[in-house]
């Protein structure tokens, strides 16, 4: 990518934020995890460039920074404005945990107002089962960001049942948690979970291949779903 470009891209992310809170909605995400584009940036494994985007975590941050503030300019107090981070990689040479908080403490600095924590490139890193007990890799990175920024930390990974997400809230994991394949496999989710609707989950079963990769979304376990 050229400077061109960076500086392009950067303005269609503030241009879809800028969407965003003309459709009406209330908070916007970033995403800067997962190997995407501001994950990329990120991970020195991936990140390769020898300019002020390149080298330096300083450097490397420059680019999700800049996107931050260009959004903030586009939406003003319109909106909540909130980042999914990847906070370390999980391949070789890749972002550390260390480095990953620092981008934490830097992104709420620059005004985000809630950290959505995930992994990076290649997901999060393995943890040793013995120290993570029943909580994902994932959902372990929250706790260790949630330690360094005085903001709102989502915490994901793993969570099927309300009471497990109840239980990571108990243990101080994280001051929010967010449902992915689960609400995949029961859109009534939540409404369930907060007694709104009295029926039964449909428990994700955790096939090992998950259905959401498919297009039109079928779970084995749940087609109707």
């Amino acid at each position: 990518m050229s400077k061109g470009d960076i500086e392009r891209i950067q303005e269609d992310f503030a241009a879809a934020a800028k969407r965003t809170t003309q459709a009406g909605f209330d908070a916007l995400e970033l995403h800067g995890a997962h190997g995407y584009l501001i994950s990329q940036f990120l991970s020195p494994a991936m990140n390769r460039r020898q300019d002020e985007y390149g080298g330096s975590l300083e450097n490397r941050a420059r680019f999700a920074l800049e996107v931050v503030e260009k959004v903030k300019a586009a939406v003003g107090d319109s909106c909540l404005i909130y980042i999914r981070l990847g906070v370390a990689d999980g391949i070789a040479d890749g972002l550390t945990l260390e480095e990953g908080r620092q981008v934490a403490k830097w992104l709420v600095r620059s005004g985000v107002k809630m950290l959505h924590v995930s992994g990076g490139v290649g997901g999060a890193p393995a943890v040793d089962p013995a120290v993570s007990g029943n909580w994902s890799p994932t959902l372990r990175l929250a706790a260790q960001i949630k330690t360094v920024v005085d903001v709102p930390v989502i915490g994901v990974g793993g969570i099927i049942h309300p009471e497990q997400a109840e239980a990571a809230l108990d243990a101080g994991l994280a001051d929010l948690i967010a449902v992915g394949k689960a609400m995949l496999a029961d859109p009534l989710w939540a409404s369930k979970a907060l007694g709104h609707i009295q029926a039964p989950i449909n428990v994700c079963r955790a096939c090992p291949r998950c259905g959401h990769f498919k297009h039109p979304f079928v779970c084995p376990a749940h087609p109707r779903a």
